[in-house]
């Protein structure tokens, strides 16, 4: 489980004390990005909780959600973190948690990731799931790579553990669809950016085994924004290239 930050936490729309922390096993979850005590996207992250619980009621209406993370900051005296909102069907819960941003200088180097033949169940239900996220988190450490790629049996690369991938060609990004992966937040506003900037976009996902003909790749998520993707496995990348460029500067805009 998530460190929680702080002395403070929300459980079912009330101040609590971290110590009434004590979620079910099994629950769904979202990450939302604060800035200056404002959550970011908060819209979206909403929508797509309660998405990830079927459609149904999650414990509190958007406005109650937004305000719950308004006073989280001011209980806490923190600004600039990320919160996650657990609901396990019983309770919900808004804590502050342990945030990694990468410096500007690890945006413009990019990073280093590898694949695993690993599948997210329900990829468009944002859930809890230990095996995948203890599976990758050990190959992380075992080879020292930012991220993990998920390859299903046929090859195809659907996304990160905690991400999503995108690809470069030329003027053309390719992604994997929608009904394969967690539609990130992120994700959405750089697919509307890439349709800003006139560019092909190919909901498709990308194999395994075609990975070197690619000029480019980046990540997207909450806590990374768009993060250039330096290295996958043995496979290196342009992180200098114009449109790769173009579409980080647009997402910062």
């Amino acid at each position: 489980m998530d460190r929680v930050i702080g002395q403070k936490i929300i459980k079912d729309n009330v101040v609590c004390d971290a110590s009434c922390f004590t979620p079910e096993d099994v629950f769904i979850y979202e990450v939302i990005k604060v800035r200056n005590a404002v959550p970011l996207y908060a819209d979206e992250h909403f929508a797509r909780l309660v998405a990830s619980n079927y459609g149904k009621f999650v414990g509190c209406d958007k406005e109650t959600f937004i305000n719950n993370i308004r006073i989280l900051c001011a209980q806490n005296a923190i600004l600039n973190n990320n919160v996650k909102i657990l609901y396990d069907y019983k309770h919900l819960y808004f804590i502050f948690i342990k945030s990694h941003y990468p410096s500007e200088e690890v945006h413009e180097y990019g990073v280093n990731v590898s694949t695993a033949l690993l599948k997210r169940n329900d990829p468009n239900l944002k859930k809890v799931n230990h095996a995948l996220r203890s599976t990758a988190d050990n190959i992380m450490a075992e080879k020292g790579v930012f991220e993990v790629l998920l390859v299903l049996d046929n090859g195809c690369i659907t996304e990160g553990s905690r991400s999503n991938v995108f690809f470069l060609k030329d003027e053309t990004v390719f992604t994997a669809p929608d009904d394969m992966v967690l539609k990130g937040v992120t994700r959405n506003i750089v697919i509307d950016g890439i349709k800003k900037l006139g560019l092909n976009t190919v909901m498709k996902p990308v194999l395994l085994k075609n990975i070197a003909s690619y000029d480019s790749a980046f990540l997207t998520g909450t806590s990374i924004d768009v993060l250039n993707i330096r290295s996958i496995d043995e496979i290196n990348y342009n992180v200098s290239g114009k449109v790769l460029k173009s579409i980080n500067l647009l997402f910062k805009r």
